[in-house]
């Protein structure tokens, strides 16, 4: 019986790091069509510029499925997984993954890439700032005055790319909504296997 407390200690620990490592997206290959994502938001300046959301079986990067988001005219088109807002605590640290690849003839605007991968930062329904983070892996904290941008300025690659980036969770923050977007550009791009996880 004295070997129990060591026996607990252990098992909590490992239930802690298996929490901790769990993706929080609950489709993320769109494997299941797209019952595991919201409907797409198409702020209004793009409205007219035909964006669209399918998930297709052509060339995924795994599993039979993934998703392509397409614009005319530099257009805006963004998507979040269902379960969003996340609720987090200051101090947390995240890791967020992403495969991406341009359509042949996908092209950003003013020379950058066209992608973006944007977390808002929420206390309640205000503000608290914005992540953004590129098809590089750099990001960007920006406050809610600051428009979201795209600061790569290398082209999307048209094969299968990894994304990754980790941040910490800012001071008063109390949600955190993830969302991709195709951000400024013409033609399409292909997304998969979006992973979300809480790792401190």
């Amino acid at each position: 019986m004295k070997h129990l407390p060591l026996f607990l200690a252990g098992a909590l620990s490992l239930t802690a790091s298996t929490l901790l490592a769990q993706n929080i997206v609950r489709d993320p290959g769109f494997e299941e069509d797209t019952t595991g994502w919201n409907a797409p938001y198409i702020p209004n300046d793009s409205l007219d510029r035909h964006c669209t959301f399918e998930v297709v079986k052509d060339s995924p990067h795994a599993g039979k499925a993934c998703a392509r988001l397409a614009s005319e005219d530099n257009g805006r088109i963004s998507i979040s997984p269902k379960g969003t807002p996340i609720p987090v605590e200051p101090g947390e640290k995240f890791k967020v993954s992403l495969w991406v690849k341009a359509g042949k003839n996908f092209e950003g605007q003013n020379n950058q890439s066209g992608m973006l991968l944007r977390m808002d930062m929420m206390n309640g329904r205000d503000s608290v700032g914005i992540v953004t983070i590129d098809w590089q892996g750099q990001s960007l904290f920006l406050s809610p005055q600051d428009a979201p941008k795209d600061f790569a300025t290398a082209p999307l690659p048209t094969k299968w790319t990894k994304v990754e980036a980790e941040f910490v969770i800012p001071e008063d923050t109390t949600a955190m909504r993830p969302a991709v977007f195709l951000w400024r550009g013409t033609g399409e791009f292909f997304i998969d296997d979006f992973i979300i996880e809480r790792i401190r």
